[in-house]
């Protein structure tokens, strides 16, 4: 089934190159096995767990395709002016994987 994610350009970099593997919503997009389009690739969501924002800001900024935990924290204010940034506040962490195209080898490939 098809989802839908809105990602802002600042994002196309990193997802095309693998480095970005996970979102965090307010709210659930999809459900496993699901596929996405960003930036003319197709996606798949592996898994969307419920976690604490700060744990996302502390253990995943990587995984996001953040620097650190405050670059993290800086881009979840721009996105959410009016709540900011609540530690407490449970997200929904989507993960997901690029899906590979015919012929292509390297990272992204998953098969």
């Amino acid at each position: 089934m098809a989802a839908s994610l809105p990602f802002q350009p600042r994002w196309r970099e990193a997802m095309l190159a693998g480095r970005k593997v996970c979102t965090s919503r307010s709210r659930r997009f999809g459900g496993p096995g699901d596929t996405f389009q960003a930036f003319g690739a197709d996606f798949e969501l592996r898994a969307i767990e419920r976690l604490p924002l700060r744990h996302v800001k502390d253990h995943l900024y990587l995984q996001e395709g953040c620097e650190s935990p405050e670059e993290f924290q800086r881009v979840w204010d721009d996105l959410h002016p009016r709540k900011g940034f609540v530690p407490e506040r449970p997200v929904y962490v989507h993960w997901f994987v690029r899906k590979a195209v015919e012929g292509e080898d390297g990272p992204m490939s998953t098969g």
